[in-house]
């Protein structure tokens, strides 16, 4: 019985092959394009899970920021029998590490100082050494496998020596892997909280707490309880929320975040996108078998003449779809091995060879095997007993048609939600890239500074502007950024939160920033380690007659000489937070130099002086409006694959659209031909036959209005400022969908109304 069914479903599959050909192409164009988007959503919501306690392990976050005092996780844990472990944690540890004997050999990466409960909580792969003496021991540090291998060539580093910020000599205990990529934070390194006495200042609020409880104990009043005891401590107002390690990720609006962050939302759209995808596929499957079911009513009869029953029939129709799928999952493979192997591979942040052959087998056997299932077991209005009477014919048609006209609606519709979408997203991106900073980013030129350069950056100065094309130069500890340094301050008696810029004396003046009050640093020696703050610490803070007075910094106290104006120095995700400008530039690690004229001239001279102070450093540079357009690369990316895997979407309709537009004109040949001989022309042939299809583009295009109205919306309140959403962006996309429709149906519809009446007649 077996080989009978199977010799039976592949005789369907061959003598259909036109149709079979466009379920097997449409099917893998949607099991291609849902394997990528699966694997997306699950790396981004496996972020983490290497850590074995990630869902018990919960980082405290006091209001909307992420830092407070340095005495907070022993407190709690003092005071709170349900924490079984609590550390704290100091992301400010350094930048970079420096290779002692080599300047110009660095690895960029942040350096955190911890304890040794954080190996409690945290999963570590130690390589080699003992990862707990990094914690207890001041000089002793451990560093990740990457950084070792870049600084040493080898893990086999216990005991050399790393320059961390191209000060602080350390002598490596432990080496431990790299955290994999799907890690909210990959430290380069880890060395002892104790070296930081800074976290005993009750003052000082830029510190990390990470606890690890029972998740069943996370309440509302362990929450509350946590801040009551904060608050009698320091004498303060916070509100505590528990975060899980394994949500970290998805954390988002939160103020002095370290952290991966990434948009739940999104990764949700591209899941739906994905299930989107694979159902237009089903249905152009359910279609076609619903078409073709008259033509086979002979070979049922035949069937159940010859004792077949019912069961075997079905069992028959499933056989042919997983024929179909399995045709279709193999060419799946290939399309997602010719993805991965393309530039488009560079719009997912994962690489597909995380997950190995086995794993792609498994998801596609899933997939296929479920959009066969489901695809045969959608009624057809089908009743088998009919093909003995002749039913068929008259009676099916009708109880099917409702529920073919409805699926193909939602396939229009899933259709122009994705083509309005990557419109509205494509406009947001323009209005993104060409929205006005309020700082100059235009012909500057971006560098990291080597070691050696660090320690002459005066005659490096003199050397770079021996160039005509060169106005100006200056440093700073980075540039633009979403994640600079956060203080966290007592100020007569206010506790508050800013971000610190290290920055040269002609910083702000470099950039076209205005000083609204006070003055601008005027010399490097008589103004260091003094404060400029933006305008948004001035109204947020009440500090408008604090000019000249004292600040605490890490040694001492400084004086705030200005106020400057606001200007975004991140990305349009962010608000502009109050910003401190510390005049310091022992801590400046960047070079910007502004340009004119020719740029291969003033490449080659930067180049030059850069090689004449370190001739054993790559010369890495960047542009200053490239650092604010790849703020946008997640929205970039966003666009570039939702429009295509709108395009593909298009494609398995209009794929559809020519399977079931085939098989309308077949079956109503004889109405043409007789059409044609009382007179019709081509074009009324034409115009009836594209009817259908243009109503029910009207219909879903009427309900995709206010969907992708209410989707776009909600996607730009993730911007402070955003475009509007025009109503022509609509029309564009439904003129565009129309036309693809049109367009597809235009071949077979031209064919059958130009056919010869009397061959239409003799049809049978």
């Amino acid at each position: 019985m077996t080989n009978y069914l199977l010799k039976t479903a592949f005789r369907h599959i061959i003598h259909r092959k036109y149709f079979s050909l466009l379920n097997i192409v449409g099917f893998a164009m949607a099991f291609a394009t849902s394997l990528i988007i699966f694997f997306y959503v699950i790396f981004e919501y496996s972020f983490d899970s290497h850590h074995e306690k990630a869902a018990t392990v919960y980082r405290i976050e006091f209001g909307d920021q992420v830092i407070y005092k340095g005495t907070t996780a022993q407190l709690l844990k003092d005071k709170m029998p349900e924490i079984k472990n609590a550390t704290t944690l100091s992301s400010y540890a350094g930048q970079v590490m420096v290779h002692p004997t080599q300047p110009d050999n660095i690895y960029a990466g942040r350096v955190f100082q911890s304890d040794s409960a954080l190996s409690k909580m945290l999963t570590f792969d130690v390589l080699i050494g003992d990862l707990d003496a990094a914690f207890i021991d001041k000089s002793k540090m451990a560093i990740a496998s990457d950084a070792a291998l870049q600084l040493f060539g080898s893990t086999s580093v216990i005991g050399e020596k790393v320059l961390v910020n191209y000060g602080r000599e350390m002598e490596i205990c432990a080496v431990y892997k790299s955290f994999p990529s799907n890690s909210s934070f990959s430290p380069a390194g880890f060395m002892s909280i104790k070296q930081n006495q800074s976290r005993f200042d009750r003052t000082e609020s830029s510190f990390l707490t990470f606890v690890e409880l029972d998740s069943h104990l996370v309440t509302e009043r362990l929450k509350q309880r946590m801040a009551e005891i904060l608050n009698t401590e320091f004498d303060d107002e916070v509100t505590i929320h528990l975060r899980a390690l394994k949500d970290v990720h998805f954390a988002e609006k939160i103020n002095y975040e370290y952290a991966k962050v990434t948009k739940r939302s999104t990764v949700d759209l591209f899941l739906s996108i994905a299930f989107l995808i694979l159902i237009i596929s089903v249905i152009n499957y359910y279609n076609f078998k619903c078409g073709i079911m008259p033509t086979r009513e002979k070979n049922f009869f035949v069937q159940e003449v010859n004792g077949a029953k019912l069961k075997h029939i079905r069992l028959t129709l499933l056989i042919e779809g997983l024929i179909v799928c399995a045709m279709a999952a193999a060419l799946a493979y290939l399309l997602v091995e010719l993805f991965n192997s393309s530039q488009l591979s560079d719009l997912v942040p994962y690489d597909l060879k995380e997950f190995g052959l086995g794993q792609r087998l498994l998801m596609l056997s899933a997939i296929s095997i479920s959009a066969a299932v489901i695809s045969v077991l959608l009624p057809t209005g089908f009743k088998f007993t009919d093909t003995l009477v002749g039913k068929y014919r008259q009676s099916s048609t009708k109880s099917f048609i409702s529920m073919r006209g409805i699926l193909m609606t939602f396939q229009f519709i899933a259709s122009l939600v994705l083509i309005i979408s990557s419109i509205v997203i494509y406009q947001q991106k323009q209005f993104l890239l060409h929205y006005d900073t309020g700082i100059a980013t235009n012909n500057i030129l971006s560098f990291p500074l080597s070691g050696k350069i660090k320690k002459n950056l005066d005659s490096f100065t003199s050397e770079l502007k021996k160039s005509a094309h060169i106005t100006d130069v200056t440093y700073a500890a980075h540039g633009p950024s979403n994640t600079m340094m956060g203080w966290g301050r007592t100020i007569d008696g206010e506790s508050v939160s800013f971000y610190v810029w290290p920055v040269a004396e002609n910083f702000l003046s470099f950039f076209d920033v205005k000083v609204l009050k006070g003055r601008d640093y005027s010399n490097k020696t008589m103004d260091d380690n003094t404060f400029i703050f933006n305008q948004t610490a001035i109204d947020k803070f009440n500090w408008e007659q604090k000019l000249n007075k004292k600040f605490p910094t890490f040694s001492g106290e400084a004086d705030m000489i200005g106020i400057c104006e606001n200007f975004n120095y991140a990305s349009l995700h962010h608000t502009v937070d109050p910003m401190c400008f510390w005049l310091n530039r022992g801590r400046c690690n960047m070079a910007f130099v502004k340009f004119s004229g020719n740029l291969p001239l003033v490449l080659d001279h930067v180049e030059n002086c850069f090689k004449d102070v370190s001739p054993n450093q790559m010369f890495d540079y960047g542009f200053v409006d490239d650092t604010y357009q790849a703020y946008y690369k997640s929205e970039m990316n966003l666009f570039k694959l939702i429009s295509f895997f709108s395009f593909i979407a298009l494609l398995i309709t209009a794929i559809g659209i020519t399977g079931l537009v085939t098989i309308i004109t077949q079956r109503h040949i004889k109405e043409i031909g007789i059409r044609k001989a009382n007179g019709a022309r081509i074009y009324d042939i034409i115009k009836l036959l594209n009817r259908k299809i243009t109503y029910t583009i009207i219909i879903a295009f009427v309900i995709s209005v206010p969907l992708v109205w209410y989707l776009m919306e909600l996607w730009m309140n993730n911007f402070i400022v955003h475009t509007a959403i025009q109503w022509y962006y609509f029309l564009l996309g439904g003129m565009g969908v129309w036309l693809l429709a049109s367009l597809v149906t235009l071949r077979q519809t031209w064919k059958a109304a130009s056919q010869n009446p009397i061959e239409a007649l003799r049809y049978e």
